[in-house]
């Protein structure tokens, strides 16, 4: 029943195009932050990947 009742309010949200359209900007903004912190790191060996990865989730998340 909460399942539901949770469901119900969220799909709106969610299947709201404008919503959608942000998210993805900010993704892609947060991930081609990520592809330049790698590019940093290519040719030196190697290094902690979750870390950096952590930090881009972290960024889109909050």
């Amino acid at each position: 029943a909460l399942y539901r009742a949770h469901k119900k309010l969220l799909t709106p949200i969610i299947n709201s195009t404008a919503v959608v359209n942000r998210y993805a900007e900010l993704f892609n903004h947060h991930a081609r932050i990520l592809i330049k912190k790698l590019e940093d790191k290519v040719g030196i060996g190697e290094f902690n990947m979750h870390e950096q990865i952590g930090y881009c989730i972290g960024d889109v998340a909050f």
